[in-house]
């Protein structure tokens, strides 16, 4: 497409030579509208797929076809890019079959699927909901597949993802109630861990809770839980601190930032202070032996 283009350009330049050769001499001094078309105006590339910036009546219909033809070429051949960009698009991989284990496991399905679904309709357009059920449940094991569609022969199809969602984590959630899974974040301390491991398990299990702040202000709450769990040592480091003063108008990676500091400092202190009874365990030992 883009060989045919040039070809039609160079054809463009013949002709408009050709008709710059065949135009009529004119007297010295007077002036044309030819005149007006300069070497550089005619075999300039842009000029011809500019039409605007060619204007003289001296070039024939046949010239202005050919034009309106290359102008044609170049907005077909746009269009076909913008499409190949489009089907080239890579999206994520579909998630892995639901195995039909309960517990938080269905909630982590479910929230990849509607990932999945959002990038494939970026590429092929809307989906509607009785394809994204109909996709999800065949995601799943056999044995739980079967179970879905007998449920739906006996009570009727589902016909909106909500009511399919609903049916899923009713069926595969686990029966922890949110209270307990609130005592379970209210008592997470941080043992011997590093400060990395902990947050990553205070998160998990701030994700399991059923119920959260639907203002991101009031998350200040979850940030005093993470902090009163910490060891005891790092703790007090962080509670020294002056940003510890405003950890309510922080964000949780700046609480956590805090705790990683108080811990290289806690770390240091203790590795000075083993260096230290170390020496003096050495120096009592050359003292009694003179």
């Amino acid at each position: 497409m883009r060989a045919r283009l040039a070809d039609l350009e160079v054809q463009v330049q013949a002709m408009a030579g050709a008709v710059y050769a065949h135009t009529p001499l004119h007297r010295k001094g007077e002036e044309t509208d030819r005149d007006s078309l300069t070497d550089d105006s005619v075999n300039n590339p842009e000029t011809l797929r500019n039409p605007d910036s060619f204007n003289s009546p001296a070039i024939d219909p046949l010239t202005d076809a050919v034009m309106a033809l290359v102008h044609s070429q170049q907005a077909m051949m746009e269009r076909m890019d913008q499409v190949s960009q489009q089907k080239q698009k890579v999206y994520i991989t579909m998630p892995k079959q639901f195995n039909g284990k309960v517990g938080d496991f269905v909630d982590a399905w479910i929230e990849k699927f509607e990932l999945w679904f959002r990038h494939v309709e970026q590429v092929e357009g809307t989906i509607n909901e009785r394809t994204r059920i109909e996709t999800a449940i065949q995601n799943t094991k056999p044995e739980i597949s079967v179970d879905l569609m007998r449920h739906e022969a006996n009570y009727g199809p589902w016909m909106t993802r909500d009511t399919f969602i609903t049916y899923m984590r009713n069926t595969y959630r686990s029966p922890e109630s949110g209270y307990a899974r609130f005592i379970q974040l209210h008592i997470l301390t941080q043992g011997n861990e590093s400060v990395n491991a902990y947050y990553a398990r205070f998160c998990h299990v701030l994700g399991k809770q059923k119920k959260r702040m639907k203002d991101a202000e009031d998350n200040h709450i979850y940030y005093y839980m993470f902090i009163a769990g910490l060891n005891k040592k790092i703790k007090a480091t962080v509670l020294h601190f002056r940003e510890s003063l405003h950890i309510e108008d922080m964000q949780f990676h700046e609480v956590v930032k805090l705790a990683k500091c108080a811990e290289q400092m806690v770390k240091a202190h203790s590795q000075v202070t083993t260096t230290g009874k170390v020496m003096a365990k050495a120096k009592r030992r050359r003292f009694t032996q003179i």
